[in-house]
């Protein structure tokens, strides 16, 4: 995990769930983002992700994939 920088949609999709951008990009747009994350569209339209901490384990990963999945 990056300390202090944000991350891509890419880069968030791929080192936490093994997705792709445009998959983080959806879940952003229909407001379905994990509780720790901090979305901030630029000027330019793209989008900065700002995870604020990270899940303890495995198994918190887990569960916030099937949140998002079940939203």
């Amino acid at each position: 995990m990056l300390e202090n920088q944000p991350y891509t949609p890419a880069k968030y999709g791929k080192e936490f769930y093994g997705v792709t951008g445009t998959t983080v990009i959806n879940w952003i747009r229909a407001n379905r983002m994990p509780d720790n994350t901090k979305i901030e569209k630029t000027p330019g339209g793209t989008y900065k992700i700002w995870v604020t901490s990270t899940p303890k384990s495995n198994a918190d990963k887990l569960v916030q994939m099937m949140k998002l999945k079940a939203g």
